[in-house]
């Protein structure tokens, strides 16, 4: 999915859930991607959420 042509590399992370950032990272030893994911997710989307 993150790799699709014909759609810019901004618009494919987009679409992709945070939590499912945080699983593969993790589970393909990724474990400082994943903990990026997991702030973000718990950091920034309350955030943006609340405008």
């Amino acid at each position: 999915m993150l790799t699709t042509t014909g759609r810019d590399a901004l618009a494919r992370w987009a679409d992709v859930p945070f939590e499912r950032l945080e699983s593969n990272g993790a589970a393909c030893g990724l474990a400082r991607f994943a903990r990026f994911a997991r702030e973000a997710r718990e950091r920034l989307v309350p955030v943006v959420q609340r405008g």
